[in-house]
């Protein structure tokens, strides 16, 4: 629950998908379950011209469309979480916007009798990071905190990350900077020791092969343009599988250390010539298909993306844990864009069983023989937490344990540039994969696979 004083949030980037998929539904559990107190207040901020009215009627639309099965049964409780939120137009190059936000904000508090605790949700277009966070802190209100949460990604390659970082810590200190991951937000993830335990799983470091997949049956959806220029690899390997790898292997119950993560990170072997990549590394492009049913275009003609795009929508690649104990226990990551199903998982193959931990669609742990379901179905039960739920909450209590500290942003920045570098010199034209399926073909993969298993 928050502070007694209640808290003012503010949602940049209020009127984008990610607000209105995951924030908003994430704010109504936490609200429905007594997480964010009486008092509590949200400002949406964003560009476009938007009356306060329309955009409460967005809130609303959104938590009844993203919130489960029996959403708009509960339309009149959402109607009334709602009526917490206000909207102000913002434009982050003008610094009399947020002046007038900053007095908007210092309104709200008085008539509310809030605290002066303020956090702040960038949920913004990665391009307008750095440039939004110089006036951010230009929102504290001086009597109280004021912590920003950061969507992923941080960066596009380890030197925009660097910049990035160098922004932000002229107005903040680490210590008030959330970055975001929400995959360490899922209740499968925190709990992978005891899940492991339960089974009587042999210690990690006698695995003979750990796998990582992360399979999406969507496509690029409206972030043709954002995605033309990241591809799987950045978006996804960079920061979701490197963290599940690192949270699994990490020599810690739970992710109490970031320097044990860090040293996980820093252990996975360089994959930094050519050749190493052309063994290591598979990469594809999905192009037209059936999914579930329905045709879908290839990639290449997604709204936004380039007619001769060359940017992955699968990665697959074998690496090394070139670390004591752990004796090189090959790793496979595995990620991809209109697959056959959704799926994200973890296999770990030992000499005598293989365990199976299932992240979605269904939480779960077994070895073949024992299955334990370790989380509850979501839905409206108040007691239960999706992973932005979760996060919001930690963050507003001040507990940093499962978010990312810099220091894992720039060791994950330094593992990937080499194969993005190795990519853009040695030029080859992408795999092509019918959407639906598995992925790039057999022969694609073959090389790979042989590395991995060796």
């Amino acid at each position: 629950m928050t502070e007694q004083g209640g808290v003012l949030l503010f949602v940049f980037g209020a009127t984008g998908d990610l607000a209105r998929r995951k924030l908003y539904p994430a704010l109504y559990r936490l609200a429905r379950a007594g997480m964010l107190g009486e008092r509590y207040a949200v400002i949406g901020v964003a560009r476009r011209t938007r009356a306060p009215h329309e955009y409460v009627r967005d809130v609303v639309e959104a938590v009844c469309a993203h919130s489960g099965a029996d959403g708009h049964a509960h339309r009149q409780d959402i109607e009334a979480f709602a009526h917490h939120f206000t909207y102000s137009s913002v434009d982050i190059h003008d610094e009399q916007s947020f002046e007038k936000l900053a007095q908007q904000a210092d309104h709200i508090e008085r008539a509310q009798g809030l605290s002066g605790n303020r956090l702040v949700h960038l949920a913004l277009a990665p391009d307008l990071f750095s440039e939004a966070v110089r006036s951010i802190a230009s929102l504290s209100s001086g009597r109280g905190w004021l912590r920003l949460v950061v969507e992923k990604p941080f960066g596009t390659d380890l030197a925009s990350a660097q910049s990035l970082q160098r922004s932000i810590m002229q107005s903040f200190t680490e210590v008030d900077v959330y970055r975001i991951d929400h995959y360490l937000g899922k209740h499968m993830v925190r709990v992978l020791r005891t899940a492991l335990q339960r089974i009587a799983c042999p210690p990690l470091w006698e695995a003979r092969r750990i796998e990582v997949s992360l399979l999406e049956s969507i496509g690029v959806e409206q972030r043709g343009a954002y995605y033309d220029e990241s591809g799987a690899l950045r978006d996804m390997v960079q920061n979701h599988a490197l963290q599940l790898l690192a949270t699994l292997v990490c020599d810690h119950d739970a992710r109490s250390s970031r320097d044990a993560v860090c040293r996980v990170l820093e252990w996975l072997r360089p994959i930094d010539t050519v050749d190493a990549v052309r063994a290591n590394v598979v990469r594809g492009q999905y192009g037209a298909g059936v999914v579930d049913g329905q045709a879908v275009v290839a990639y290449r003609d997604e709204p936004h993306v380039h007619p001769h795009s060359q940017t992955e929508t699968y990665v697959a690649l074998s690496c090394v844990i070139a670390a004591p104990l752990w004796a090189d226990v090959p790793v496979f990551l595995r990620t991809g864009k209109r697959l056959r199903q959704k799926k994200s998982d973890i296999t770990v193959q030992f000499a005598h069983k293989t365990v199976h931990i299932g992240l979605h669609p269904h939480a779960i742990v077994h070895d073949g023989v024992r299955e334990e379901a370790l989380e509850a179905e979501l839905l409206f039960d108040p007691h239960a937490l999706d992973a932005y739920a979760r996060l919001i909450v930690e963050a507003l209590k001040g507990d940093k344990t499962y978010f990312v500290h810099w220091d894992e942003v720039r060791a994950a920045w330094t593992w990937i540039d080499p194969i993005v570098a190795c990519w853009k010199e040695d030029v080859q034209p992408i795999a092509l994969y019918e959407a639906g399926g598995d992925g790039p073909p057999d022969a694609c993969q073959a090389p790979l696979r042989r590395t991995s298993d060796a």
